[in-house]
């Protein structure tokens, strides 16, 4: 079973930090605990309706504390703003949206072709899509 801690203050510095800057304070409530036993840097969890009402918590950020305080500042400004990257609220909706990261690929291929053109491909991937769901919505209209 999983053994749950709070972080340490500078690590929850970060975070509020980050959380602020992100305007997330505003209407989501995160929490940022503790799980050295993890296999991931960080982890999300949505909490339930049940878990809301009792923690008054909309999404807890399960950090391997360990692995994360070997890193830079730096990186470890970039992983807690890659993990809250994943939350945000949707007003139109009236909901909490926890997401996953929307890039994946292949170190060799970053190393091999750079950052900037891996994330241009990807989104011109998605943007051919977009538009040929849009053609075959027009067709079916």
């Amino acid at each position: 079973m999983a053994k749950f801690e709070q972080p340490f203050e500078d690590t929850k510095a970060i975070f509020d930090a980050l959380i602020i800057e992100a305007d997330l304070d505003r209407n989501v409530t995160i929490e940022v605990l503790v799980n050295n036993r993890q296999k991931e840097i960080y982890k999300l969890i949505k909490t339930n309706d049940l878990t809301k009402y009792k923690t008054g918590v909309d999404v807890f950020v399960v950090l391997n504390e360990k692995v994360f305080d070997q890193l830079s500042d730096e990186h470890k400004i970039i992983i807690s703003d890659e993990a809250l990257a994943g939350i945000h609220y949707d007003f139109e909706k009236d909901k909490l949206v926890v997401g996953k990261a929307d890039f994946t690929t292949f170190s060799g291929l970053l190393k091999k072709y750079g950052a900037d053109q891996c994330v241009e491909l990807k989104e011109l991937i998605r943007l051919i899509y977009s538009q040929e769901k849009e053609s075959e919505a027009e067709t079916e209209a």
